[in-house]
């Protein structure tokens, strides 16, 4: 009996120390307060490169090989939202683009905080590990070209999307399901 309580005990301390995990900004450059539509007000910040960016999240994220037409992701943003405690409550942005005559764009956006507008109503695809994503199709009148697909794991929303403009898009639309499956 004792060696189940002890085992429980242990299984609970190691879930509570994941989940107090916060963003740590050691080597990040605070940047500013910014304030979005909802008046919930976050503090900005900058990573000089991606390992810094990633390793600086409180939760997983996993940054997929883009094709060859691709430059590398580079962190445009990461926000602690301040209304709960510093630390929790974390977005980030990551953008890559083409260096192809079109420009595109990839942008990957990782939050662990609920959010709202995970389209379940799009098209449902499930990946090879049998976890499920939502493609989210082109809505006209947009300029251009824009796709996204959307899941949440492990407490983490994301969102993966193009934009640009494309001559295939079947072949985008494959691509942002293969990006999705090896963020997985």
């Amino acid at each position: 009996m004792k060696e189940i309580i002890v085992l429980f005990l242990l299984i609970m301390l190691v879930a509570c120390q994941e989940n107090n995990k916060t963003l740590d900004i050691e080597n990040l450059e605070a940047d500013q307060v910014i304030q979005n539509a909802n008046d919930l007000e976050g503090k900005q910040y900058k990573a000089p490169s991606l390992d810094v960016a990633i390793n600086a999240m409180p939760f997983n994220l996993n940054v997929p090989n883009l094709p060859k037409t691709f430059e590398p992701f580079k962190p445009t943003t990461i926000i602690d939202w301040i209304d709960t405690e510093d630390g929790k409550d974390i977005s980030i942005e990551l953008l890559a683009t083409s260096d192809d005559k079109y420009r595109n764009t990839l942008t990957i956006y990782a939050r662990d905080f609920e959010v709202n507008y995970l389209n379940e109503d799009s098209e449902k695809i499930t990946l090879d590990n049998n976890k499920e994503i939502y493609f989210i199709p082109d809505r006209p009148p947009n300029d251009g070209y824009s796709v996204s697909v959307e899941w949440k794991q492990n407490g983490v929303y994301y969102s993966l999307n193009f934009s640009g403009e494309t001559d295939n898009p079947n072949k985008v639309k494959e691509m942002l399901i293969d990006l999705a499956q090896q963020m997985q």
